[in-house]
């Protein structure tokens, strides 16, 4: 397993979004916190995961470490950032786990991007 990394990249839109990311293995596991979160909630299924494979845990735009944009974010908008993070970081298939609100934006993700989406996983969604 590799060290945890904080890193950061800018969405297409101009907004940077903050993650860790540990791991090497495929497939990728990219975790999505739920409203008035970040991406603390998730730490533990993020520590767990990254020991077998690479794992991203971000904070979305608007909360934690991520920039604003000017207007709220939208269910829409979380899963094209989660698409600029996928081809920025050249994942081919992600495995998308949100939380409450994350789980939301993972139905989004695979439904919009099913290129880019490997499996769906829901927690309380």
């Amino acid at each position: 397993m590799s060290e945890d990394q904080n890193m950061e990249i800018r969405t297409s839109d101009g907004v940077e979004l903050s993650f860790d990311i540990a791991g090497t293995d495929s497939p990728s596991f990219l975790f999505v916190h739920g409203g008035g979160a970040d991406r603390s909630h998730l730490a533990p299924q993020f520590d767990f995961f990254s020991q077998r494979n690479r794992s991203i845990n971000l904070d979305l735009r608007g909360y934690g470490k991520s920039g604003r944009s000017e207007k709220y974010g939208t269910i829409e908008q979380y899963a094209e950032d989660l698409s600029d993070l996928c081809n920025q970081l050249n994942i081919q298939k992600a495995i998308i786990v949100g939380h409450s609100m994350g789980g939301m934006v993972a139905v989004e993700f695979a439904a919009k991007y099913p290129s880019l989406s490997k499996a769906a996983v829901l927690i309380s969604s």
